[in-house]
């Protein structure tokens, strides 16, 4: 489902987004180093210690749910030129 490697853009409800790269089930995305939880469903944790969990997968778009009322949905887009 999640690769260990591969390109994604982050995409938030409000049009900001970001490209990442995961490598090993981590990236760092705005100087924050991230790392996959071996959980079901798949999460992780952000610094503020906001839980960041899958909620489906369409086989292009990752859809998170998050425990920050903020960002109650985070998307990850899957990059087509998976520059790695």
């Amino acid at each position: 489902m999640i690769s260990n490697v591969g390109g994604w853009v982050v995409r938030w409800e409000n049009g900001n987004h970001e490209p990442i790269v995961v490598r090993g089930g981590g990236w760092t995305i705005f100087d924050t180093p991230y790392e996959l939880r071996d959980t079901v469903p798949v999460s992780f944790v952000w610094g503020d210690g906001t839980l960041q969990a899958l909620d489906s997968f369409d086989g292009r778009t990752i859809t998170w749910t998050t425990t920050n009322p903020h960002f109650p949905y985070i998307y990850w887009d899957a990059r087509d030129d998976d520059e790695v």
